[in-house]
């Protein structure tokens, strides 16, 4: 059952040097109980796309399309109703812990705010759920923590207190934008292993943005590849790493280093750099830095079926 549907999303920010084309046309529906890994470089719309679609983007922005999150367009929704819509049946955890926590306030009372606000609980209540939570989410001597300010966390203390923010309110949706990026390998793993059993037990849509394709392998169902603020593939995470169908996507892959890989053999990187977005190139966004551009590639594809339940925006993949 579709809880998040997006449809003709467009970002455009005000500059001084015009317009920045952050995020294009993209659409998508999200299903209760899937995770959906969105993937690409930095500034490819990952991020606003979502800020978007969550009433969050900064004052000089515009946003027009819709985001029906069950049956309501988030997009035209009045701002009251949608603050009490986020942090409750709408979470995301922002890649920057450092500035999403309130360096004045002590970080369990923050947390506890959260299920005071939107759940009504009482304090007392509030306390004993927030400490059970930063267990959960494997935060070192959590009762000790609960009386700390944010700046006496670590990188990743304070990542794992907002990863734990998120889940409190049991979300519909949960976003997690570079959930485990502050975090060493192991803790990285318990949390992966701690939104996988929320997914599972909540029947929740999960969105993880990521760069790390070995996390998105492990957890993701469904793949969504942007690149130049467009989505350019969409497919089961099984088609994207086995069969992908758009060259900036075989491109990420190949750059991804894998335990066969010879020491002596240098890894593949993708020539060039992201566009950018106020100077976007015509057609394909990907074919300057593309090996296998044609004439054609100078007029814009769009993202159409090249396989059962997988799409993709490349001419080259229309004609295969």
């Amino acid at each position: 059952m579709a809880l998040l549907e997006v449809e003709a999303l467009n970002v455009r920010f005000a500059s001084g040097d015009g317009p920045i084309a952050a995020v294009s046309d993209v659409s998508f529906t999200l299903n209760r109980g899937e995770c959906l890994g969105i993937v690409g470089e930095s500034g490819s719309g990952k991020s606003q796309t979502f800020l978007a679609a969550l009433g969050l983007t900064a004052s000089n922005g515009r946003v027009t399309g819709r985001a029906v999150f069950d049956g309501q367009d988030l997009l035209t929704m009045p701002a009251p109703a949608l603050r009490r819509l986020r942090g409750d049946r709408l979470a995301m955890i922002f890649q920057d812990s450092t500035t999403s926590l309130t360096p004045h306030m002590r970080v369990g009372k923050q947390l506890m705010e959260v299920l005071m606000v939107h759940r009504g609980v009482s304090a007392a209540a509030a306390r004993v759920q927030v400490l059970e939570m930063l267990t959960t989410v494997r935060m070192p001597e959590a009762e000790r923590r609960f009386e700390m300010y944010p700046h006496e966390f670590s990188g990743g203390m304070r990542q794992r207190a907002m990863i734990a923010m998120g889940l409190l309110c049991k979300p519909d949706v949960l976003i997690a934008d570079e959930p485990t990026t502050a975090l060493d390998v192991t803790v990285q793993a318990q949390i992966l292993s701690v939104l996988r059993s929320y997914k599972e037990n909540s029947n929740a849509a999960l969105v993880l943005i990521t760069h790390d394709l070995g996390v998105v392998a492990g957890l993701t169902d469904r793949v969504m590849v942007m690149y130049g603020g467009r989505v350019v593939e969409d497919a089961s995470t099984a088609q994207i790493f086995a069969a992908p169908r758009h060259p900036y996507t075989a491109a990420l892959l190949r750059c991804r280093p894998s335990l066969a890989h010879d020491p002596e053999q240098d890894l593949v990187a993708i020539p060039g750099a992201p566009p950018d977005p106020r100077r976007l190139p015509q057609g394909c966004a990907f074919g300057p830095r593309c090996e296998k551009a044609v004439a054609r590639c100078g007029a814009m594809p769009h993202l159409k079926p090249v396989g059962p339940a997988h799409e993709a925006a490349c001419h080259l993949a229309e004609m295969a």
